[in-house]
């Protein structure tokens, strides 16, 4: 008995020994090493495999026999339809491909057909193993959603079929569709997003609205941006262009997000910027260079033609009257805030014909003169329409 056992053990041991050989000759990157694993270890499907991938003048039997070995396994299934695909073969590479398919119900298998029917130009299979692939998709969508909108005359056609309503999917399809330039579904995705979302989508929220702004697409940035205040994201007045509603946070009082409709402040050498509690902003000069001549700037919708009036009330502690700030628009300019006490002054302007225009406050200095020091507060601004 001892002599018996003694002699299985030494079979087992020179059995794994042998099986041990068999994988280092198939990861040696040999391809004769490959062949001599595959004669110690003939069971082995990811050997056959792995032949098979070499293209050799037994691959198609190697994934046939390989598909044998691992029944459940779509792998050889996928890797012998995309052999018959390059050949010419695409009834028996359709056939496959489908083989994979009702072995293994996971993604991979249905991300193939699609990407195979795409290739063959039939539409209606691609869409439907699209979606069905989106339908189980646990990982990065990305790759679905870049083949499916290449594949379609329509991005609402892909949001509508691939992408899930859940905050996870539509996160990533809006930041696609952002990295891409596909800005004509970057409303929809935006208003679905700020649906469903969560807090933390505020700045992508926000970045779309601006992307959608900065492509001439007024009114639709005009109805996100309505869209997200209604949606607790952002606390101004919603604009309305046509009522006369067309500039945001004119008091200062809100957070400046900087994006599409609010202030923006420019990140300028020399000026330091603050917001005072309750409302306004205070702009602080350090007496040094200034880098930059636009100290703050507002994108607004006009009506094009029309008079306004912007009403503003500000004071300095700069006594310096040779370096003042001043607003200006379209080319129209306002007097000089130069006052250093509290001074209510107006601007009256004619819309420009852009689509969005743009209110700046920009640093005007007499050349020879010195860099402003102290501060400017701005206290109030107001806009109205004259028609």
């Amino acid at each position: 008995m001892r002599v018996v056992a003694t002699l299985i053990c030494v079979i087992g041991m020179y059995a794994t020994l042998q099986l041990s050989y068999a994988d280092y000759l198939a990861h040696s990157g040999s391809a004769s090493d490959l062949d001599f694993a595959i004669k110690l270890a003939p069971l082995r499907a990811d050997y056959l495999l792995r032949r098979a991938r070499l293209g050799g003048a037994n691959a198609t039997a190697d994934l046939h026999r390989a598909a044998e070995l691992e029944p459940g396994n779509a792998a050889p299934w996928i890797e012998l339809g995309l052999l018959e695909e390059s050949s010419g073969n695409f009834l028996s590479a359709e056939k496959a491909f489908l083989s994979a398919q009702s072995r293994d119900h996971t993604y991979q298998p249905r991300w193939t057909l699609a990407n195979y029917f795409l290739r063959r130009g039939n539409m209606g299979e691609f869409w439907r193993w699209s979606t069905s692939a989106a339908q189980i998709l646990d990982g990065d969508p990305s790759a679905l959603y870049r083949l499916c909108l290449r594949a379609a005359n329509d991005p609402g056609e892909v949001s509508r079929r691939v992408v899930m309503k859940r905050p996870e999917t539509q996160r990533r399809f809006l930041e696609i569709l952002l990295a891409d330039r596909v800005l004509s579904e970057v409303p929809h995705a935006t208003r679905t997003l700020a649906q469903h979302g969560l807090p933390r989508d505020r700045p992508l929220l926000l970045s779309a609205v601006s992307a959608v702004a900065l492509d001439n697409r007024v009114p639709e940035a005009i109805e996100v941006w309505n869209h997200l205040i209604s949606r607790g994201y952002l606390s101004h007045q919603p604009l309305q262009p046509e009522n006369g509603v067309s500039l945001t946070n004119p008091n200062w009082s809100q957070p400046l997000s900087q994006a599409a409709f609010d202030w923006q402040v420019p990140i300028v050498e020399g000026v330091s910027v603050s917001q005072k509690k309750g409302g306004g902003l205070v702009l602080g000069f350090s007496g040094d260079r200034v880098s930059e001549e636009i100290l703050l700037r507002q994108r607004l919708p006009l009506l094009v033609g029309a008079r306004y009036r912007l009403l503003y009330t500000y004071d300095r502690t700069d006594p310096a009257p040779a370096a003042a700030a001043q607003w200006k628009i379209g080319g129209q300019s306002s007097a000089l805030l130069d006052g250093t006490s509290v001074t209510s002054a107006s601007f009256e302007f004619t819309a420009p014909v852009e689509a969005l225009a743009q209110l700046d406050l920009i640093l005007n200095r007499k050349t020879g003169t010195t860099w402003p020091s102290g501060q400017l507060h701005l206290r109030k601004a107001e806009l109205y329409l004259l028609r």
